[in-house]
């Protein structure tokens, strides 16, 4: 059963400005996430993307980004390069039995994300 539905999107430009600061990674990305993008040269599409990834599995739950640390929303990606959630802290909690399905895509000025939470019940 569906428990919740979370879209999100930005322009790619503000979190181009924004990864230039070490403080913003490290309060908004794990370390694995981190190395992921190091991997892609830390290109602002793939950031951007994953932070509206973590904007979209927050209105999944009807939590804000006040409710615990961004950290605790980890989108990591399988080898084909499909994303996927990994929860950690109160979100985990909340989430506790269900599976999150995660989309993402880009183009040139804009990054989306799409999150389904389901019940595994």
């Amino acid at each position: 059963m569906i428990e919740g539905i979370g879209i999100d999107n930005i322009e790619i430009e503000r979190v181009k400005k924004a990864i230039e600061r070490e403080a913003f990674l490290k309060r908004i990305f794990t370390e694995k996430e981190r190395l992921y993008l190091a991997e892609k040269g830390f290109a602002a599409q793939s950031a951007a993307g994953m932070f509206c990834a973590k904007e979209a599995v927050l209105k999944t739950m009807r939590m804000g980004i006040t409710d615990g640390p961004l950290t605790d929303i980890e989108v990591l990606h399988e080898e084909g390069g499909a994303p996927v959630v990994k929860l950690h802290g109160k979100r985990a909690d909340r989430s506790r039995g269900c599976k999150v399905f995660l989309s993402i895509t880009h183009t040139r000025d804009y990054a989306s994300a799409l999150a389904v939470l389901e019940r595994e019940d």
